[in-house]
């Protein structure tokens, strides 16, 4: 996490000093949390190592595993920034054209993914 601290050099003036880094849970936690993924995939590269059908089978199924967790976490994500103002009105043009852009852009490669699949 990056905190920014303000420096009063004049009752009028304010400087803003270099942004600060902090960890978010400690040094160790952070560490943890940020290579949680590692064994996740040295077990999906294992399993998805050889060639043939039935392992690019294998590495689909792992793949559709992985956007699944990512869709389940989505809706927690959205609340916790929608949900809250301040998070909200940091970067609103981007939590408000967002939707807009992404649906539409998902719904086209759906299409495309179900077309492909019928020919």
């Amino acid at each position: 996490m990056i905190q920014t601290r303000a420096i009063a050099s004049a009752p009028a003036e304010r400087v803003l000093e270099r942004p600060r880094f902090s960890w978010i849970y400690g040094a160790r936690t952070d560490l943890v949390i940020a290579l949680c993924w590692v064994p996740i995939f040295a077990f999906a590269h294992a399993l998805s190592i050889r060639h043939g059908a039935a392992n690019d089978h294998l590495l689909n199924d792992l793949f559709g595993a992985a956007f699944l967790l990512s869709l389940l976490h989505q809706p927690l994500t959205l609340a916790l920034v929608y949900g809250d103002k301040n998070q909200f009105a940091l970067r609103r043009k981007l939590f408000t054209w967002s939707p807009a852009v992404d649906v539409p852009l998902i719904a086209v490669a759906v299409l495309l993914l179900a077309w492909r699949a019928r020919r």
